[in-house]
């Protein structure tokens, strides 16, 4: 998203100065350069032929200025390596993956994402994604496969009945 306002305060515009011409982090020198180029009243095309950015790297670069300042540019941003939702999925499904979906109220014979999307959904009140459920499945070495379709019938002469049907 573009930063339409391009005011500073004078004590964070002489910081942004003071890293852009300083001779440390190249990295973040380069930045305050461009962050510097944007409060002077570059555009952001200028800026990118210029530094390289493209506008959502640039803005960014510039919310975490106005954010935290000279510090913001460095790149440095605590957090949790995993997300508190995904350590959530990873805790709640081990608990059931073992169990039979009849178990806890499913019309299932085996799981699928589906069940344990919507499972999940009424136990923790959180909805993950298939593709997160998927994941989640294989770091506890489990994978989920689509079911073959097969045709099948109890009677014995079916694959004859079948012909050249039956190979496949």
């Amino acid at each position: 998203m573009r930063q339409r306002t391009r005011e500073i305060d004078a004590e964070s515009l002489r910081q942004l100065r003071r890293a852009a011409h300083a001779s440390g982090n190249s990295a973040v020198t380069l930045r305050a350069r461009a962050v510097l180029a944007f409060f002077e009243g570059r555009s952001y095309v200028q800026i990118r032929q210029a530094f390289g950015f493209v506008p959502d790297t640039l803005s960014k670069w510039i919310t975490r200025f106005r954010e935290a300042g000279v510090a913001g540019l460095r790149g440095e941003r605590p957090g949790p390596r995993v997300a508190p939702r995904r350590q959530q999925l990873l805790a709640w499904l081990p608990t059931v993956i073992h169990e039979s979906p009849r178990n806890v109220g499913l019309c299932e014979d085996r799981w699928t994402l589906r069940g344990l999307q919507e499972l999940c959904e009424k136990q923790t009140g959180h909805v993950h994604s298939l593709e997160a459920i998927r994941v989640a499945l294989g770091k506890f070495g489990q994978s989920w496969k689509r079911a073959k379709q097969t045709i099948t019938s109890p009677d014995p002469q079916y694959a004859e009945k079948r012909g050249h049907w039956s190979a496949s």
